[in-house]
């Protein structure tokens, strides 16, 4: 667990921004139709990065969500069979993450650390996961981390569609 007193300045700032924005999610339930849904949304990335990971074979693979937020693409891989590690700088958000898995009766391993510091040991992931966190983060200093903790030929998928922009009409849009 990071101590508040260890983050960056930035990272203090997502933290609060996390409190509050905890609040407002915190009864809301997850959506699982990304994953289970057979009709597919082709134009929203999103969708589109699910639908190549459902036809993956995740069962058993050691899946790491970086930034975790509230747990819910954790939640997806645990659903698909996957060995799930997830991470975020949020108590707030983690507490929720964990609800949601308590909630669906998934074991999700959720820790509480930075990004630029992981704490998991080297060569432990087949893929990890990024999705909204890329510009929360120091990238040169995560990338060198998700690197370490991948193991050789592991996959790394990322979606980063900026949340506060038009682009989020599309990722919504049915």
């Amino acid at each position: 667990m990071s101590q508040i007193s260890e983050l960056t300045d930035r990272q203090r700032r997502e933290v609060e921004y996390h409190r509050e924005h905890a609040r407002e999610i915190a009864k809301s339930r997850i959506d699982f139709s990304v994953v289970t849904s057979t009709k597919r949304r082709w134009w929203n990335a999103y969708w589109a990065m699910w639908t190549l990971l459902i036809g993956s074979n995740l069962v058993d693979k050691r899946v790491l969500v970086v930034g975790c937020g509230a747990g819910d693409d954790a939640i997806y891989f645990a659903k698909l069979g996957a060995i799930v590690s997830a991470f975020d700088l949020s108590p707030d958000m983690l507490l929720i993450a964990r609800n949601r898995a308590t909630r669906e009766n998934l074991s999700i391993e959720f820790d509480e650390m930075p990004a630029e510091a992981m704490t998991y040991r080297a060569g432990t992931f087949d893929l990890v996961f990024c999705r909204d966190i890329l510009h929360h983060v120091d990238i040169d200093r995560t990338m060198r981390e998700v690197v370490r903790v991948s193991k050789p030929h592991a996959r790394f998928v990322a979606n980063e569609i900026y949340s506060h922009s038009f682009t989020d009409l599309i990722r919504h849009s049915r």
